[in-house]
């Protein structure tokens, strides 16, 4: 396997009283993505959020906010990096979970020492952790200042590995053989919401959805070999209360990392409930939970 298939997140909010994100030109954006080693392919605009699907995962962008999504060999801090020189940031989060198991791109340990020194002359403090889950799975998590913005509440990551991908289960497409149909996969889960989506060749496909201010987005990569899912969203759970048991049934992974800010008992519930229907009682799963300091 040559694609690193999770998801590094990036999450930056910026200081008040200061410009509006959505004001910023594309131009703008896509250099900032292409710092990071990937382009624009798609975007959606709401009356809160610029969404852009991008050719390694997605670009979430609100007045005050914005959130990074880049998988494959990627580099966000570059991203950072250039970000800094336009806004004044109150807060930076960021992670990146390597998987057991999966061809993983390395961290750059010089860029990541290059990203800490340039940002502490805006954050002196800067926290970081290195955990190892039960799975083996091993996640970095960094933060960089702190705010009373409560958009962390409901984030959470769900990293799906070994689906079951038969050759009659429509997730195992090529662009070919679906080039412009492809549904909407989550519609069901969120009817209201405003979807977005794109195909890649060979395969590959990425959607992004807006609800209010919230957002998801979905990535998949079929490949039969190292099949992987990434769900990431801020949308409250207890609100869409079958999101996790709609994903697990469509996509039937073999183990699961979730990442996540949000109540780790509900989410344990969830699972417990899934694995009794008897539907994939052998499933590994673990949520690493995290708080905003």
């Amino acid at each position: 396997m040559n694609f690193y298939g999770p998801e590094k997140r990036l999450e930056v909010q910026i200081r008040e009283n200061t410009l509006d994100l959505r004001d910023l030109p594309d131009n703008f954006w896509q250099k900032l993505v292409r710092a990071a080693g990937t382009n624009i392919v798609d975007k959606q605009v709401t009356d809160v959020v610029i969404s852009f699907i991008l050719s390694e995962s997605s670009l979430f962008v609100w007045s005050n906010r914005l959130v990074l999504l880049t998988c494959g060999n990627t580099y966000p801090f570059a991203a950072v990096s250039m970000l800094l020189e336009k806004i004044a940031a109150a807060d930076i989060i960021f992670w990146r979970c390597e998987q057991k198991g999966t061809a993983n791109w390395p961290l750059n340990e010089k860029e990541f020492y290059t990203f800490s020194q340039g940002i502490k002359k805006s954050f002196p403090q800067l926290h970081y952790q290195n955990i190892i889950n039960e799975t083996g799975d091993t996640i970095l998590f960094c933060q960089a200042g702190h705010t009373e913005n409560d958009s962390t509440k409901n984030i959470n990551q769900f990293l799906l590995q070994g689906l079951n991908c038969h050759p009659n289960n429509d997730i195992c497409f090529t662009a070919k053989e679906h080039p412009s149909n492809r549904p909407v996969i989550l519609r069901q889960i969120f009817p209201e919401a405003l979807h977005h989506y794109h195909n890649f060749s060979p395969c590959g496909y990425s959607e992004n959805g807006l609800l209010g201010n919230g957002y998801y987005a979905l990535h998949i990569t079929p490949e039969k070999e190292h099949s992987y899912v990434g769900f990431d969203t801020d949308l409250d759970l207890h609100e869409h209360q079958y999101l996790l048991e709609h994903l697990l049934t469509i996509f039937k992974p073999s183990t699961m990392s979730v990442i996540s800010f949000s109540d780790k008992k509900t989410l344990q519930s969830k699972i417990t409930e899934y694995r009794l229907t008897g539907q994939q009682s052998e499933l590994s799963a673990h949520i690493t939970s995290f708080s905003v300091l």
